[in-house]
This record gives C-alpha cells, sequence and structure tokens, in this order.
C-alpha cells in the first residue's frame, strides 16, 4: 500500500508495511483525524485484536492529533495485529534558505544528540542511498526520562538524514519504540519503509519534475 505527502516543491511516497498506518493529517481537525482513525480500524482483522474496535479508533485518533501538534511532513506508526501500539515514524524537513545545508559528519553528529535522552552503549552509524540520494543512519539505544523526572526507561531509536538534491534541504526520519523484546523484527521493517521512499520533485505547480537526482 503506498502513501505520501508533500510540502515545499518535494513529494514523499512510501510503500507502507503491513504493520504501518499513514497517520499524516492534512487540516488536522478533530473530525479528520477520527475520520482516518475509522478507516486504518477496517484493516484489522476484529478477530485478533486485543482491545475493543471503539478504544482504538479513540487511541489513534488521539495519537493522530498529539502529532501534527508538531506539523510534521509524513507520520506513520507500526501497530501489532491486536490493534497494541509499537512505533511511530516522523519525517520533518529542515533548511535554510540560501545556506548549504551541513557536510554528512555534523549532520551525523547532530543525529546522536537527543536532547530527552542519552545513548546507552554504542550507536550503530552507516551511510547510504535512498531514492538515490546520499543519507546516513544512526541507531542506537536510549535511556529517556520517565515522567515527573522519576526514573528512567529503555527505548530503540533510528535517525535517517536524505540529504536533498536542492543543496539546502534535508529530510530528517526519527522512529523510536519500546518493546524491545521485537526490536530485530521492527528495525528491519523500519528499514524497508525507509528504503521505499521515494523522493519526487515538482514544480510550482505541484507537477512531477523527477525523482531523486
Amino acid at each position: 500500500m503506498e502513501s505520501s505527502s508533500r510540502v515545499d516543491g518535494y513529494r514523499f511516497d512510501f510503500d507502507l508495511g503491513k504493520d504501518w498506518i499513514d497517520l499524516t493529517l492534512s487540516q488536522g481537525t478533530r473530525d479528520e483525524a477520527e475520520e482516518l482513525a475509522r478507516s486504518a480500524v477496517k484493516n484489522f482483522n476484529p478477530l485478533k485484536l486485543l482491545v475493543k474496535e471503539g478504544a482504538l479508533v479513540k487511541s489513534i485518533a488521539k495519537r493522530t492529533l498529539e502529532i501534527h501538534e508538531n506539523n510534521p511532513v509524513y507520520v506513520a506508526a507500526c501497530y501489532t495485529s491486536g490493534g497494541v501500539y509499537v512505533a511511530e515514524l516522523v519525517l520533518d524537513i529542515y533548511a535554510d534558505e540560501g545556506i548549504p545545508h551541513p557536510s554528512e559528519d555534523d549532520v551525523i553528529s547532530m543525529l546522536l544528540d537527543w536532547s530527552n535522552a542519552s545513548i546507552s552503549g554504542e550507536p550503530r552509524i552507516s551511510r547510504l542511498s535512498i531514492s538515490g540520494l546520499s543519507a546516513v543512519r544512526v541507531s542506537a539505544l536510549i535511556e529517556m526520562k520517565r515522567a515527573l523526572g522519576f526514573g528512567r526507561r529503555l527505548a530503540e531509536s533510528l535517525k535517517y538524514a536524505v540529504f536533498l538534491p536542492d543543496g539546502e534541504t534535508i529530510a530528517g526520519i526519527d522512529v523510536r519504540w519500546e518493546a524491545l523484546d521485537i526490536s530485530e523484527e521492527v528495525s528491519h521493517s523500519v528499514d524497508d519503509m525507509v528504503q521505499s521512499m521515494r523522493v519526487v520533485l515538482l514544480d510550482a505547480d505541484g507537477e512531477e519534475l523527477g525523482t531523486g537526482l
């Protein structure tokens, strides 16, 4: 299943994995979020759900609205077949008009900074190509502060930075999850989804100019 989002001369197309739901809102209204949630829940097998359908609709709608408050370009969430939330993928773009984007090494340093968490162990860093564009990937086990600052909890974090062809813009993708018992499975699913991303250039009228470079 394909899903996409567009912003500032680019469209980002993804092939959604079987456990992923597109949570991207265009208007950010409660009605839009609830309609998206109802549509998403229809794809679950009711015989496998561990929660009531109505409760799942409310949960997805609430999560969708909360994420939209930060105005992301694209959002998807991973759920088990039982309707249990696992992870969310958020894509944003970063650019200073007229200023070249930082180097790969500088971007890696930025990706290694978690404002609300600390790294546990050694991060895993790789350079790769996504949609024909240079990209970097950072994976790490992190310790996040609990609510009110009491104690910490472990989570897995995956970050990607994709260098877009205008030389100024970076597409940043951030994914994290706490279900460490299925971490390898989730990591593979995220990698597959990110590698499926196609960056499509658009003209001023929103028509396609090309894909990637």
